[in-house]
């Protein structure tokens, strides 16, 4: 499963640290470049609306880098009406994780979790994004809880969970990437790549990741 424990691991020319030894040190809206969603107005009740807070977190991010914390052991819910929702662009060396069990992101029909552009070395890890596809069908939800990475170098996605949302990872004209250790479950277009006009994705790695019950062949790649 994707959802394990997070380790040292080096991704490009830079080294993301171990989650275990970042979490103990947590509990003020920033500490060594982390900034804890949750301080920010979050709630993680699994109702309360936390896009504000995640999009406040994103704009605080200093464009040399720094990382967003989801506290494990909430279900934080984002509810935005446009489907291009939440960016990140133009910043370098920057985390979103959570650790230990991960944390639980709801997103409502349509709504992006992140459009990533232009950034050079970027991880995410340990977040569990549940969307609504079985229940409110496709047409009109072509991007529910969507990651998307366009012009980006050196980026890392692992020990991440999605189900049931459509186009979870889609990689759009980037290079050196490693996708793995991931869960895709009742998920449309999982994994799916692009590239615009005369480009193309260079340097891929998929491996590792399960797929179950979606448009894919069911089991470990």
């Amino acid at each position: 499963g994707g959802m394990g424990p997070s380790k040292t691991v080096k991704t490009g020319m830079w080294e993301v640290p171990s989650m275990g030894t970042v979490a103990p040190s947590l509990g003020t809206d920033q500490h060594d470049g982390i900034l804890n969603i949750r301080e920010f107005g979050a709630i993680g009740d699994g109702t309360t609306n936390d896009a504000a807070a995640f999009a406040k977190a994103l704009a605080t991010l200093p464009p040399t880098g720094g990382a967003i914390l989801f506290p494990p052991g909430y279900n934080y819910f984002l509810d935005f009406p446009s489907p291009e929702s939440f960016t990140l662009s133009g910043k370098n060396n920057i985390a979103i994780f959570s650790y230990g069990s991960g944390a639980r992101v709801t997103v409502t029909k349509n709504t992006q979790f992140l459009a990533v552009s232009t950034v050079t070395n970027f991880r995410i890890s340990g977040l569990h994004i549940i969307g609504t596809l079985q229940d409110d069908g496709f047409p009109g939800n072509e991007t529910q809880g969507r990651l998307l990475l366009t012009d980006c170098t050196n980026c890392e996605i692992t020990n991440m969970r999605w189900e049931k949302a459509t186009q979870a990872t889609f990689i759009n004209s980037s290079n050196n990437l490693r996708i793995h250790h991931n869960d895709y479950l009742n998920t449309f277009n999982p994994i799916q790549t692009a590239g615009g006009a005369g480009t193309t994705n260079v340097n891929l790695w998929i491996t590792d990741n399960y797929f179950l019950a979606n448009d894919k062949v069911p089991g470990t790649t």
